[in-house]
């Protein structure tokens, strides 16, 4: 669905009489409201399309987020240290890249990345500007009238409409639809990365040849996130993400959101920390400690899901926990991980 200025000829619509025989065709009443996330203007950045800000709201996420956690990892706060999934030190002994090169590679790749993306966005979205919420949301009650009426009888479906059908509607159009589109944007996502993923891990090729690239970082950190071959990066990362755009059937103001919300949680599941306080931490349980325990050598074969759920791994059977992998390595509880 699609957010932007609708035509202002379309901006009332009416409810017919309650004596009526029929259901009412439309149940929008009254002058166009909108909810109060809505951008009443043609782009939500004046002066930037919507598609561009959602490839440049990606690349800006990235950046921020994993700057942030660098600031944590060369601020010498002794209590962050409870915090760190493996220790501060293994970043410079354990991994096979220099930071440098992590920055310069990650920025190349988002360069490629918003090129093509910007090429395929454009080429895929029809023109939204100036769109006429009013008819949409006229189609959209026509469609609530059909389904009432097999479902609650005519008058039952009369009563129901009549005193909420506005509500109905409203709610189905600004909340309801573009709330299952981003959560199927999201499946959809899961999906395609775990499977491409896994396969990049299981067909030594792809291993040799691209994955293995990003697991030179075994001691995972922040900006290093993205840091991988530019043909995994365009097919598994930028891919992905673009297909999960257009099947979902989101509009350019929706991908905004997704594209900097899947960047962000890529970002944080590289960060090193592990916060049992923080709401993304607890919320998902594909979090920084889940992905780290995959780019362990014991773990590499396992926790292949990203960017959000689990849901594939447990169901396939490739999921490790923490216990198991100490259990595997032999290691104490006395800290999240300790690499030998």
């Amino acid at each position: 669905m699609n957010f932007s200025i609708p035509s202002l000829m379309h901006n009332t619509m009416y409810f017919p009489p309650q004596n009526s025989t029929t259901l009412p065709e439309s149940l929008i009443e009254g002058p166009l409201q909108y909810p109060w996330y809505h951008v009443h203007r043609e782009s939500v950045f004046p002066g930037i399309s919507d598609s561009l800000a959602s490839l440049l709201g990606n690349v800006i996420a990235y950046w921020v987020v994993s700057l942030s956690y660098h600031v944590l990892d060369i601020s010498g706060w002794k209590w962050l240290e409870k915090y760190r999934i493996q220790e501060s030190d293994e970043v410079t002994s354990r991994n096979l890249v220099t930071k440098g090169r992590v920055v310069r590679e990650v920025a190349f790749q988002q360069f490629l990345q918003t090129t093509f993306g910007y090429i395929w966005l454009n080429s895929v979205s029809e023109s939204v500007n100036f769109r006429n919420h009013a008819a949409d949301l006229r189609q959209l009650s026509g469609t609530v009238s059909r389904f009432a009426l097999p479902l609650l009888g005519e008058e039952r479906a009369q009563l129901l409409l009549s005193a909420y059908g506005p509500r109905i509607t409203y709610g189905l159009y600004w909340w309801a639809i573009p709330i299952t589109q981003f959560i199927i944007a999201l499946l959809i996502l899961d999906t395609y990365q775990y499977f491409l993923h896994r396969m990049f891990h299981e067909v030594k090729f792809f291993y040799k040849h691209f994955h293995s690239v990003h697991h030179r970082l075994y001691v995972p950190y922040a900006f290093g996130a993205l840091y991988g071959h530019p043909f995994e990066g365009a097919i598994l990362d930028g891919l992905g993400a673009t297909l999960a755009h257009t099947l979902a059937g989101l509009s350019d103001r929706q991908g905004i959101l997704l594209f900097a919300f899947a960047t962000y949680k890529t970002v944080d599941d590289h960060c090193g920390y592990y916060f049992p306080w923080h709401p993304i931490h607890m919320l998902f349980g594909n979090n920084a400690e889940y992905h780290d325990i995959h780019h362990q050598h014991a773990g590499i074969k396992s926790n292949y899901s990203q960017p959000l759920f689990i849901h594939w791994d447990v169901i396939l059977g490739t999921r490790m926990t923490m216990e198991q992998l100490r259990e595997k390595k032999g290691l104490s509880k006395k800290k999240h991980i300790k690499t030998a």
